[in-house]
């Protein structure tokens, strides 16, 4: 053991010397004049084991520093209590922890059950069969029976013959023997892969279908789901499901209130749901964020302000990723549209860009509030839609200068290339004829002033009196 981690420290354990003092082991490690060149505390060094804790120290002077978490090689074995088919056995090595090599330990899909309102676990680093080896070595709560909530931190004693309690269920288990902390949560497993939002959306009410959209809630946590800018149409009714496709599967995952038809009219507060046949709530038309949390089984929606503008960062000719270039500004042309005419991109072969919320040089103030595609690079088509994610990704396309439109609610993106007279390029038929304003809209050709008229692959301006 010495030697072990006197070469780790850079000191030679060959002489170590022990001594045995009340709850803590001292060793004095003691290097030659080669080794003592490389350490700058000199030719020897005293290392304490705390035996209650099983912490090592370094001793400098008066000051004592902790070792644990990168060089003690813990043997925190296994989980016991009400474990299905194994309750409470004392040689029971089947629920066995995972060592993360920095003093955290983690097991996962731990079944506890026994028929009651609550099932009790504690950790042991001796299932020997034998409970005095077992409580020897057990890691517990600091009071008997302490009820568990999910997601909360627990402090942890040794060696002590207390547990703690919990309802049954599957659940994943995290232990942090630095801070000697406990975390529960439901076992990831038992979540669902996905959840959605069904109901009356804008442009997607009570949107069933098994691809594209309505996308999926994202998991910010175990068991916690959240998704912004969801707007409410309507009557303003909605339910939760974790499966797409006919209605009856739908209805089958579905999560609701206990009673249906619940208004929802305080923003912030926790509302609980269960599994329910198609039972909805309804809540006033807006524009909302979603948080679902399935530990505590409650779902929470405030009030989501949009952008009043939008940027465009990247290959912006003079100020190539710029985090900071305020000069690309897309506007609302309506509501959750945002439109920027004339941005320039410039690049020797594929142009690369994104947008922003918040131009900052400070990147992780941009990457939190930036748009762009599901996979990064990903080449975006001149006048095709593309789908747009929260995320620090960017686009590709070709060099050149574009009308962009950015639809917030459809999370969608169409850029458009422009010509050097600023009209937007549009593909026609060859024979019929189309006419634009200045401002690059289409017109029917009724009204005064400049027109840009189109016609094949040629284009001409003209006056109309």
């Amino acid at each position: 053991f010495v030697a072990k981690y006197g070469a780790e420290l850079g000191l030679n354990a060959d002489n170590a010397i022990g001594s045995k003092k009340s709850d803590t082991e001292t060793f004095t490690l003691l290097g030659n004049e080669a080794e003592s060149a490389n350490n700058s505390e000199g030719a020897s060094m005293t290392l304490i084991q705390d035996s209650a804790t099983l912490d090592l120290y370094r001793k400098n002077s008066d000051i004592l520093t902790n070792y644990h978490s990168n060089l003690f090689d813990s043997k925190l074995d296994c989980a016991i209590g009400d474990i299905t088919g194994h309750r409470w056995d004392p040689a029971y090595t089947g629920a066995k922890m995972t060592n993360n090599g920095d003093g955290t330990y983690d097991i996962k899909d731990v079944v506890l059950e026994n028929g009651s309102p609550l099932t009790y676990f504690a950790f042991t680093q001796k299932p020997t069969g034998s409970w005095e080896d077992v409580n020897s070595s057990r890691l517990a709560p600091t009071e008997r029976d302490l009820k568990v909530t999910l997601g909360e931190e627990y402090d942890m004693q040794r060696n002590v013959d207390m547990s703690w309690a919990i309802e049954p269920g599957i659940y994943d288990m995290h232990l942090d023997v630095n801070t000697m902390k406990l975390v529960v949560t439901r076992a990831l497993s038992t979540y669902p892969e996905n959840l959605y939002i069904i109901g009356m959306i804008k442009d997607h009410e009570w949107d069933n279908k098994t691809s594209g959209d309505p996308q999926p809630m994202t998991m910010v946590k175990p068991g916690v789901y959240k998704q912004e800018n969801v707007v409410i149409v309507g009557n303003g009714v909605f339910c939760l499901s974790s499966k797409l496709g006919a209605f009856e599967i739908v209805n089958e995952y579905c999560y609701g209130p206990e009673v249906t038809g619940t208004l929802i009219i305080d923003y912030g507060v926790d509302y609980s749901f269960i599994k329910s046949n198609n039972n909805i709530w309804q809540i006033n038309p807006g524009r909302y964020a979603f948080t679902v949390d399935f530990n505590s089984m409650t779902i929470s929606i405030e009030r989501y302000e949009i952008p009043e503008k939008l940027y465009i960062i990247g290959d912006i000719k003079g100020n190539s990723w710029a985090p900071d270039y305020e000069g690309t500004v897309m506007t609302q042309k309506a509501e959750g549209i945002y439109e920027a005419n004339g941005v320039e991109l410039d690049a020797e072969e594929n142009a690369y860009f994104t947008i922003v919320e918040e131009p900052n040089m400070d990147w992780d103030v941009v990457n939190a509030h930036r748009y762009g595609p599901a996979t990064d690079a990903h080449a975006v088509v001149p006048g095709q839609e593309t789908d747009v994610k929260k995320a620090a990704t960017a686009w590709k396309t070709a060099p050149g200068t574009y009308t962009m439109t950015f639809d917030i609610d459809r999370m969608t993106l169409t850029i458009t290339k422009e010509t050097s007279t600023g009209i937007n390029t549009i593909e026609t038929a060859e024979g019929s004829t189309e006419r634009f304003n200045l401002q690059g809209m289409r017109t029917d050709g009724r009204q005064r002033g400049i027109v840009i008229m189109r016609r094949g692959g040629k284009t001409v301006k003209q006056i109309i009196r």
